[in-house]
């Protein structure tokens, strides 16, 4: 698994001695692990610090359930989410599996299957490393905060909605590859009937954020009939930003609406 080594799973419960197992297994294959035992604690450190690459989730936390929990992530970025869970019900497996998971184990288990079935969602899913920092930045025009859902473009920061928070790291995490619509309609709103054109306006919105000339984009492409494509062109064209209007780690700006 040397492909993973270094990758950040984020262990969510309040058992504390089958986190500590978890975590010890995990790292023994070579993945960083941090374990919270409580949802609100875990949101605390994804907006200091940044999004984990996988999250394993119980469902009954001892503050909000996991379901919840999920959603809320979910507006910070698109988060491969496994539940890890006692609760067998087949209606909330398929909803879980339906509406937030990537993949449902239930407890007890074997470890061998849980280090397994991670494997398995992470070697489908893109990731880029550098992204689980506390800012991405593309280049010299562009920079995102997933944690405050922040974008910085230019002179300018804007605040990101939970559509737009997750669009933009599905192309960010398959950048110069095309994302089929299909796949944005169906991660970015799991199990509804939205259609392309619904995906078009919140293209066309974070279009607005994001490119010196929305007219004339450069970052998020279309790949006609098939879907989009965010482009590392370095710098933008016709944008005359320097490195210091994009906040640093150490100084975050508070986003404008």
């Amino acid at each position: 698994m040397d492909r993973y080594d270094q990758w950040c799973i984020a262990i969510v419960d309040d058992d504390e001695i089958l986190s500590e197992l978890i975590s010890e297994g995990l790292e023994a294959e070579g993945y960083q692990t941090i374990t919270f035992a409580r949802a609100a604690t875990f949101l605390q450190y994804v907006r200091q610090h940044g999004l984990p690459h996988l999250a394993l989730i119980d469902l009954g936390l001892p503050d909000v359930d996991g379901f919840m929990l999920s959603s809320q992530l979910k507006t910070l970025g698109d988060v491969p989410i496994i539940f890890v869970s006692g609760h067998k019900e087949t209606e909330t497996v398929v909803k879980g599996l339906q509406q937030y998971a990537e993949d449902y184990v239930r407890k007890p288990f074997d470890m061998r299957e849980l280090a397994a079935r991670i494997y398995r969602v992470l070697s489908r899913i893109p990731s880029l490393p550098e992204m689980q920092s506390r800012i991405t930045r593309i280049d010299d025009w562009l920079a995102v905060d997933f944690g405050q859902s922040a974008l910085y473009a230019g002179k300018r920061t804007f605040s990101l909605t939970p559509i737009e928070a997750n669009i933009l790291h599905i192309l960010l995490r398959s950048a110069e590859q095309t994302v089929p619509a299909r796949v944005l309609l169906s991660r970015v709103w799991p199990g509804q009937n939205v259609y392309e054109d619904t995906l078009r306006v919140h293209m066309h919105r974070l279009r607005r954020k994001v490119e010196p000339n929305p007219r004339r984009p450069q970052y998020i492409l279309t790949a006609r009939g098939v879907g989009y494509c965010f482009a590392l062109p370095g710098r933008a064209q016709g944008a005359d930003p320097t490195p210091s209007q994009v906040p640093s780690e150490e100084s975050p700006t508070k986003p404008a609406g």
